[in-house]
This record gives C-alpha cells, sequence and structure tokens, in this order.
C-alpha cells in the first residue's frame, strides 16, 4: 500500500488551526535594577497583530533596541502561533510601565501596568566604574563663567572592552570651554577628569543632568544548547546631577568678571589724512562675548573699526582670554582719543567697576590752518558834549552778528550763483595735486563725493585695503579717470 506524505496535511493545521483565542501579555526580565541596568520589556501577542504598537519611550526613557520573534507551538493537538516584541531601556528612576494598547485581531488589547523600582548606585558595594559630576560654585550671576568638573573611574583590572560617553545636558548654559581629558591614578582607579567652563543664559534654578558612560564587559553564559559561549554585555553608569542657583545683573551691566582695558596706538604723530592704528585690549575673565564696539565718535575724525576677537583658555582649571578691537583714525588737524571705558559687574566684591584707557593727543603735521574767530567792530562818537573821541564798542550779543551774517549770506550767495563757476573750475583744477598712488589721499578726495555710486565703490575697496587687511586690486585707469570726472 502506498503511503501518503503527511508533511501537507500539518502544514494545513499549521496555517488553518492556530488558536482563536487573542491576548496581549507584557513581562520585564526584572522589575527591580540599579541605576544603570537595562530592563528588557516583552510584549507577547496571541492572535494576528493588526498593527505592531509605536513604541518611542518607556518609563519617559528612550528605548535603546527592538526585536521581534514569531513562536509557534503544539498543545494537545491545538497549534497555536504568538509573536514577542521586545524592547531594552535603561531606567533612571523608579517608574510605572503604563498599560500599552496592541490591535489584535481587529480588536485592541491592553497589557498589565507593572511596577518597577531603581536603586541608587550606592547600593553597589565596590563597584569597578564610577561617574561623579562636581562644580566650584553653587550660586553664580547670570553670564559669569564657572567651572564644573566631570571625572570617571575604572577600578585597576577591570573587564571592560569598550566604553560610548554621553555628555550631560545643560539646556540653559553655554559651553564656553572644554579641556582635554587628564588622567593619573589613585588608590587603585585609574581617574579621568574633562573641565568645562559653563555661563548661564537666565536667572533662577538652574539644573545640569547627569552624565552617563556605557560601559561593554566580557560575559559568559550558556546558549539554547546548553554551552558556555563569550558575549558582550553593556552596562551603563550615571554621575549624579547639579543644580545651580542663577542671579540676575544689576539693573543696566551685562558684563560680569573681572577686567583690566588697554589701548595702544602705533603712532602719535602723522601728516594729514594718515591713519593712526589703535588697538583695544581688554585681558581677564568673564562673558567677552557680550563685549560690543568699542568705536568712539569724533567730529573732524573718520573712524573705521574692525569686529571683537576673543582668545579664551583654560589655565590651571580657570578661565582666562583676552577681547581685542582694531581701529583706524584719520584726520586733518590735531585731535584727541578719548578714553574707553569698560563698565562691569565684580561678582567677588558684589559692586560695579569701571576701568578706562588713558586718553591718547595726536598731532597732525601740515594739518589744515583752522580760521581764528572775529569780532564786529562798530566805532560811534560819544554823546558826550565833553568827549568828542570815538569809543570802539565789541559786539557780544548774538542777535545783531546773526542779522548781519544772515544778509551778507543772501548777497554773497546771489553773487556767486551768477558767476560761471564750471567754466573756471574746469580749467583750474589741477589733476597732479591727488597723485593715484597716494590711496589715503584718494580715499580723503574720494569721501566728499558719496553722491557719486563709482566713488563709493572705489572708497568701498580703498578703505578695506587700508583699514581691513584687504588686498584688493585697484584699477589706475578707473581710478585716475573717476579722479578727473569728479
Amino acid at each position: 500500500m502506498k503511503m501518503k506524505n503527511p508533511g501537507k496535511y500539518i502544514l494545513v493545521l499549521l496555517l488553518m488551526t492556530f488558536s482563536l483565542h487573542a491576548g496581549v501579555r507584557a513581562t520585564v526580565n526584572t522589575p527591580q535594577v540599579v541605576l544603570g541596568d537595562t530592563i528588557t520589556l516583552e510584549l507577547e501577542i496571541e492572535g494576528k497583530l493588526s498593527e505592531r504598537p509605536n513604541l518611542v519611550k518607556v518609563c519617559g526613557e528612550k528605548i535603546q533596541s527592538t526585536t521581534s520573534t514569531t513562536n509557534i507551538r503544539s498543545i494537545n493537538g491545538d497549534f497555536k502561533k504568538s509573536i514577542t516584541l521586545t524592547y531594552s531601556f535603561i531606567p533612571k528612576r523608579s517608574c510605572t510601565i503604563e498599560s500599552i494598547e496592541v490591535k489584535v485581531d481587529g480588536k485592541i488589547e491592553s497589557t498589565e501596568t507593572i511596577d518597577i523600582v531603581v536603586a541608587p548606585p550606592s547600593a553597589v558595594k565596590n563597584p569597578d566604574f564610577m561617574l561623579e559630576l562636581s562644580s566650584n560654585q553653587k550660586e553664580v550671576f547670570v553670564g559669569e563663567p564657572f567651572k564644573v568638573v566631570l571625572t570617571f573611574k575604572q577600578r585597576h583590572n577591570n573587564n571592560a572592552v569598550d566604553s560610548k560617553f554621553v555628555p550631560f545636558d545643560a539646556k540653559y548654559f553655554w559651553t564656553k570651554e572644554q579641556s582635554d581629558g587628564r588622567r593619573f591614578e589613585k588608590d587603585g582607579f585609574t581617574v579621568t577628569q574633562y573641565v568645562f567652563i559653563l555661563a548661564a543664559q537666565q536667572s533662577g534654578v538652574q539644573h545640569i543632568s547627569a552624565a552617563e558612560i556605557k560601559i561593554a564587559t566580557r560575559n559568559n553564559r550558556r546558549n539554547t544548547w546548553g554551552m558556555w559561549t563569550q558575549g558582550i554585555k553593556w552596562h551603563s553608569y550615571f554621575s549624579n546631577g547639579l543644580d545651580i542657583k542663577v542671579k540676575p545683573l544689576p539693573l543696566g551691566v551685562t558684563l560680569v568678571g573681572n577686567f583690566t582695558i588697554k589701548a595702544e596706538a602705533d603712532k602719535t604723530d602723522i601728516d594729514a589724512n594718515e591713519a593712526v592704528n589703535l588697538v583695544v585690549k581688554i585681558t581677564g575673565s568673564g562673558n567677552f562675548e557680550d563685549i560690543g564696539s568699542l568705536k568712539p565718535s569724533l567730529p573732524g575724525v573718520s573712524v573705521y573699526d574692525e569686529e571683537g576677537v576673543i582668545k579664551a583658555h583654560i589655565e590651571r582649571g580657570e578661565y582666562k582670554g583676552v577681547w581685542s578691537q582694531k581701529m583706524a583714525f584719520v584726520s586733518q588737524n590735531d585731535f584727541v582719543i578719548p578714553p574707553i571705558i569698560l563698565e562691569y559687574f565684580d561678582p567677588k566684591s558684589g559692586t560695579v567697576k569701571r576701568v578706562k584707557t588713558q586718553p591718547v593727543s595726536v598731532h597732525v603735521r601740515n594739518a589744515m590752518p583752522k580760521q581764528p574767530d572775529q569780532s564786529i567792530v562798530i566805532e560811534r562818537a560819544d554823546e558826550t558834549a565833553e568827549n568828542t573821541s570815538k569809543t570802539p564798542i565789541v559786539i557780544t550779543d548774538w542777535k545783531l552778528p546773526l542779522i548781519f551774517g544772515l544778509l551778507g549770506g543772501v548777497i554773497l550767495g546771489v553773487l556767486l550763483s551768477l558767476l560761471p563757476w564750471k567754466t573756471w573750475l574746469s580749467r583750474s583744477k589741477d589733476r597732479g595735486s591727488v597723485g593715484i598712488g597716494d590711496h589715503k589721499a584718494v580715499l580723503v578726495l574720494l569721501l566728499q563725493h558719496l553722491d557719486d555710486e563709482e566713488a563709493v565703490k572705489m572708497v568701498d575697496i580703498l578703505e578695506g585695503n587700508l583699514f581691513e587687511g584687504k588686498n584688493s586690486p585697484v584699477d589706475k585707469k578707473v581710478l585716475k579717470a573717476l579722479i578727473k570726472r569728479l
């Protein structure tokens, strides 16, 4: 008798006789862990999974990894199919895994809640790895730089094979500087320290979250066949967090720290229209980023400035730096660069301080002569019969000179308007008085014709070359034609 193949009947049974019971059950590998341990959450689903649950976080923490497996088993001839969804996460505090809704066989099924208990790392005796966050200050002012030290300790002869560092989160702080790690040996541990310089952005109690380091260690375990295998197990170690009290600065003050200021000029005796280069330097510790331009305004003097430059570093665990700004002053007459004043709040003394530079007097050779003030003198006869001499009277009242000045100006304006100025100027213009090679003199000339579009373009090129360190090409033919036209 020919024997029939039973395989196809078994396959039919597998496809047609799955249990009609649908449901979902949630379990964890352990409900109690030490901070840094990983918890594995499993959702066992019996029935047809209509839609996977969209899990992004569990207990408020991001899911580290996900897997899924399909199982088919037979119980007393009844075949059942189940799907197991596995989620791994690292809880940072005790929490409750809320009920999870899963759509199975077109219906919504819900899991039971699960309580998770997280014990602090101190509960572990003699740990191989420790992470600590510390600060030299608990109270600071807005913008005041302060130090945060991250210390990582690992015991000698530990079995770590890899590590991943997750930095702390300082949401309302600026990170100004970070030092390279300093490593040393102490009490059977290899210690690595990192120094961070932070500055608070706003007042109030601001929190710096815990840092995290993930350590991979060798892990021996039995496989499904009962044989010992060597694998890798990851464990997270967390530091403590920090709460920093941030106080506001006094009203009207934006700088905080400790500063000194000085200004250095490259020369103080120049020719007319020659530039005096000035460098302002602010040295110390504080929020250099909030220092704006210190460019002064001087009548009769053209002042050009560059953006401030900051060079900061960590020196012996302290934040120090230099802020500098370059300026150029051009004038046809003697002038004085006034003191440049810097106002800041000193957190150590709790007072607002002011520092300033020394004034710089600049002598200009071949300066343009200034017209002296002239007083109007009127002579009139003495009204007394005894004295017939004339007495000069100096008019000090401003009304009469003003009237004379207005009348004279009107008459002079009418006369001047009748003269053929264009013809005279075209004849008398000395094109050789300004050499195109003297870019400073050319710049002064062009600054008097900023209503001309070509003059404005040439002014931008000359200013960049003279005062901003640029090396833009200057077309001599174009420049000569421009000067001739103006």
